[in-house]
């Protein structure tokens, strides 16, 4: 059963999530982490195919807005997760998948200084946990602990045959 956020005024706009300033527009998919917050999206190349995006935004501070301090764009989900280094759960991956580019693709990877370098990304702080605060458009706020255990109870078959393993997992409202 969906949560109530305490917003129900429709024309006043939802409040703003961490790492969100007031010309930030809210990104599908958002994970916390201990040094800021990954924002995860749908964009368009230039001939109009799907890409998926992560920008890594730092937490503001009161002296400090927040920044980006890394980001990529990748062609596939599977690749998304390569260069970030940790999976992207099934309820967040849906979320993503199943909507329409929400704008156009950058032309190369831009990057604001100071920057983190890619390696930067792998460490813990950058990483999300299984507390890390999870918001999904159109789903109630959750962790990501709870996504990844979803994950693991009822999308998820798994086949291994010597070193080929094979996991498939179903998509949200297939039966």
């Amino acid at each position: 059963m969906p949560q109530h956020d305490g917003h129900t005024n429709p024309a006043v706009p939802p409040p703003r999530t961490p790492g969100q300033t007031a010309g930030t527009p809210p990104r599908p998919v958002e994970i916390e982490v201990a040094g800021g917050c990954w924002r995860l999206d749908t964009l368009a190349d230039k001939a109009g195919d799907e890409v998926y995006a992560a920008e890594l935004i730092a937490s503001p501070s009161p002296h400090q807005p927040s920044r980006r301090l890394w980001n990529t764009t990748q062609p596939d989900p599977a690749s998304l997760e390569e260069a970030l280094g940790w999976a992207i759960p099934h309820g967040a991956l849906n979320v993503l998948v199943d909507r329409s580019p929400s704008g156009p693709a950058p032309d190369k990877t831009t990057r604001e200084h100071p920057t983190l370098p890619d390696d930067a990304i792998h460490s813990p702080a950058y990483r999300p946990t299984r507390t890390s605060t999870v918001r999904r458009t159109g789903a109630p706020t959750t962790s990501y602990g709870r996504l990844l255990h979803t994950d693991n109870q009822a999308t998820r078959r798994r086949w291994t045959d010597g070193p080929i393993q094979i996991d498939v997992r179903r998509r949200a409202g297939c039966p």
